[in-house]
């Protein structure tokens, strides 16, 4: 088998039910499909395998009845299995799970369900019994090795989430703000963009009060993403004015001015500006109309 079968082959589901006395069960997959494992079939004897547990493997062919069954799997526990589990962080994989199972958070019980997140599920049972130096470290090196920096805020949210669910406030908050400090030093343009656009300063370390003034220009070099309601917010900035000017400019210039749609967009634009660039660019826009 070379690299790319394998990696075909590799699966990430939830225990549907599993008998452990009989050493069988079924797990499920993304997409609604199911997988029948055998105990001979974990490459380790867990102790128990109980449903809702996420578990990592390898599809083989069964032979005897088509399809495939799971082999070399393994309860995720892992730093690599945090690795595996991720791949699937922008793709909001749920997975149909029975009703009755029961998954209960720290404090309190979570509501039964039938569809379930997979990567929540894998993300809580990788991190649950770690200590909190061990947590910093896999979800830190995954930060700085391996994420896509457009999924930032979908990581820090998953963590999150995650971290309240295993420990009570206190100690999430204190983790959790040593993650924040380290992000805010290891920081690039994108993730620096993503956290501005959306006003998560708290994810970088940043704790005041109010907005928080990036460089302008990482903001030009986001241009094509800032529409009206961010120029709202740059217009205070010491370099607000003539950056708002420019980039109104260049967003009317290429708006079809005859759409009805866009017509409203270019208003939007124009109404963030001030004084003669307002009215010039209110001319413009009529002029535009009556041709």
């Amino acid at each position: 088998m070379n690299h790319n079968q394998k990696l075909q082959a590799m699966f990430i589901g939830a225990v549907k039910w599993f008998d452990n006395q009989k050493g069988f069960g079924i797990i499920a997959l993304p997409e609604e499909e199911s997988l029948f494992v055998h105990i001979r079939g974990f490459s380790s004897t867990p102790l128990a395998i109980d449903s809702g547990d996420v578990v990592i493997g390898e599809k083989k062919p069964d032979r005897k009845k088509g399809g495939y069954i799971g082999h070399n799997c393994h309860l995720a526990t892992t730093k690599k299995d945090w690795d595996i589990a991720m791949q699937f962080l922008n793709l909001s994989v749920k997975i149909t799970l029975p009703q009755g199972l029961d998954v209960q958070s720290k404090g309190h019980r979570k509501k039964k369900e039938e569809e379930y997140s997979l990567i929540h599920l894998a993300a809580r049972q990788i991190l649950q019994g770690k200590a909190e130096d061990e947590i910093f470290d896999i979800v830190t090196e995954y930060f700085q090795q391996s994420l896509n920096s457009s999924f930032f805020l979908k990581y820090i949210q998953l963590v999150n989430s995650v971290l309240y669910e295993l420990f009570d406030h206190p100690i999430a908050d204190s983790l959790l703000k040593r993650m924040y400090v380290f992000f805010g030093e290891s920081l690039n343009h994108e993730i620096l963009f993503l956290v501005w656009k959306n006003g998560c300063f708290q994810y970088i370390g940043y704790e005041a009060d109010g907005d928080f003034e990036i460089p302008e220009e990482i903001l030009y070099l986001y241009a094509t993403e800032i529409g009206h309601k961010e120029l709202e917010r740059i217009k205070a900035y010491s370099f607000g004015p003539a950056f708002c000017a420019e980039i109104v400019e260049a967003n009317i210039e290429a708006l079809d001015l005859n759409n009805a749609h866009e017509m409203e967009i270019a208003k939007a634009f124009v109404d963030v500006l001030d004084g003669d660039e307002k009215e010039h660019w209110q001319n413009y826009i009529t002029t535009s109309i009556t041709r």
